[in-house]
Formats: C-alpha cells, structure tokens, sequence
C-alpha cells in the first residue's frame, strides 16, 4: 500500500545534473506519482519504462486539436503509443486514491476494457503546477472518428459530430 502513496522529486536545472540533461528552459522540478506501482502497470501492459520514457522525451508530442470538455490539454506521442492530458488537481489526487483498487482490478481482470494508465506527474511551469496523466492510445491519428458518442451520461452542454 505504501507504493501508492509515494511521491518521487527531481530538479532539473537548465545547465543539467547528474541525472538530468542539460535544456533551454527555466530550472523546474518534477514529481512522479506512485513510481513503482506506476512501473508494475507499464510491465503489466508490456510497456518497457526507459523506452517509454524516451519516446515521450526524444520526439515532439503533437498536440490534438480537440481540448477536453474541461479544458485539459491532450498531446499523443509521435508513434501514436500514448496520450498525455492534462488534469486538474482534484482529478490527480482521485487518480491516486483509486490506485490500489485499479491494481486488484487489473490482477483480477487482465483483459480490462478500463484505460491503461501509464503514469501520473507534476511539472512546474512558469509557477504553476501542471499534472499530467500518460495513457495508452487507443485511436490512431490515421484513423479517421466518422461518430461521436458521449457516454457519461448528462446531455447538458454537449454536442458531436
């Protein structure tokens, strides 16, 4: 249990460190969420984590043009793999709270249709903290959306295509 309460810092200063590269932005610190229990999910999806990781960090991520009904940001990886959003505060912290159940849900049903999470962190920007979830993609840019359906339920403010 407690592998899900941990919360990993690093500083990544612009002129780079030991652990970090050197880069052309502002110092800034970076938390990971739950690193191990992260890492066991990336094993569990046949994800390595240094390859995960340098996919998301050797290429540009391409920013979708349809935000979030609440304003997040999406980015998909250059090779499509994976989804990064941006989610509120609240919604990282039920992220976390939700962890140990989605880790007896994933060893009780390894064939889940629920997303597969990757990853959960916080970098700070230009003195904001800005949380970060990394997913699994499960539409391909290539793949063409002909119809919308919007699941959750309430109607109210929403439309589609």
């Amino acid at each position: 249990m407690q592998d899900f309460c941990v919360v990993e810092s690093l500083f990544f200063p612009s002129e780079g460190s030991n652990l970090t590269s050197a880069h052309h932005s502002s110092d800034f610190p970076f938390k990971t969420y739950a690193p191990v229990a992260f890492c066991y999910f990336q094993e569990l999806f046949g994800i390595c984590p240094d390859d995960g990781l340098y996919s998301l960090c050797s290429e540009p991520l391409i920013e979708l043009s349809s935000s979030g009904a609440d304003g997040s940001l999406l980015y998909v990886s250059s090779h499509d793999e994976f989804i990064i959003k941006t989610v509120q505060h609240k919604e990282a912290e039920f992220l976390q709270k939700l962890l140990p159940g989605y880790h007896i849900h994933l060893n009780q049903n390894p064939w889940t249709f629920l997303p597969k999470f990757y990853g959960l962190c916080c970098v700070q920007a230009g003195g904001k903290n800005i949380q970060i979830v990394v997913m699994k993609n499960l539409l391909l840019r290539l793949v063409k959306v002909r119809i919308k359906f919007d699941f959750r339920g309430s109607t109210y403010k929403k439309q589609a295509s």
